[in-house]
């Protein structure tokens, strides 16, 4: 038994199991050969969706921890030539806690949510974004050209999170900083993520609400 991709009639991709049995004489010589078709593309489909569920954040639908570190590491593999400036986004919300506090859970979460719109809406194509945990997120940048470039994507990120949010009537007001840390030959998701990290925690100490390299 095996499955294969056909394409039907009008063009539509469908999932069929084959199973191919055959039919003996008395002799035990085979005489003929039933083959058998079940359309199991609903089945695979269901699969499929469950295997994506498994890699997402069910809040935000970005890529969930797991997801994104393996992501960062192929694609640090995959680009490891070519002269692209590849980066990681360290991010992380700013006094997060006062508004969950304040506003309640509900409120907190559709902030969440916002925040991982906002960092979509600056980034490129080819970006690997993911939230790891509570109120940070991290952001792969695969091909840019410089770190001036880098450097903008991460400043357009802060800027759009420092604006206010709309979250059911309330107007909440919240700040963003980011670590970057730039990989160069021979890094993993580890060392590159790391990077990011230190860049994390010197924003923090400066302030926050600013981007550090």
């Amino acid at each position: 038994t095996r499955e294969k991709r056909l394409v039907d009639a009008d063009g539509t991709a469908v999932w069929v199991q084959n199973a191919l049995a055959s039919v003996k004489d008395e002799g035990g010589r085979d005489t003929s050969f039933v083959a058998q078709f079940l359309d199991v593309t609903q089945t695979r489909s269901a699969q499929e969706s469950l295997e994506v569920l498994a890699l997402k954040d069910p809040l935000t639908e970005l890529w969930n921890r797991r997801a994104v570190l393996e992501q960062i590491q192929e694609g640090l593999a995959r680009t490891g030539r070519g002269g692209a400036c590849r980066a990681v986004l360290y991010c992380d919300l700013d006094d997060f806690k006062p508004i969950n506090d304040r506003h309640g859970h509900a409120v907190g979460d559709a902030l969440l949510v916002t925040v991982a719109r906002k960092i979509e809406g600056c980034v490129p194509q080819d970006a690997v974004v993911g939230r790891i945990g509570g109120d940070e997120y991290l952001v792969f940048l695969p091909s840019c050209a410089d770190p001036l470039e880098v450097a903008g994507i991460a400043e357009c990120i802060r800027a759009a999170v420092s604006r206010p949010t709309d979250v059911d009537g309330r107007e909440l007001l919240i700040t963003m900083s980011i670590g970057v840390g730039l990989a160069t030959d021979g890094d993993d998701a580890d060392s590159v993520i790391g990077k990011a990290d230190q860049a994390l925690y010197s924003a923090k100490g400066g302030g926050r609400d600013c981007v550090v390299l």
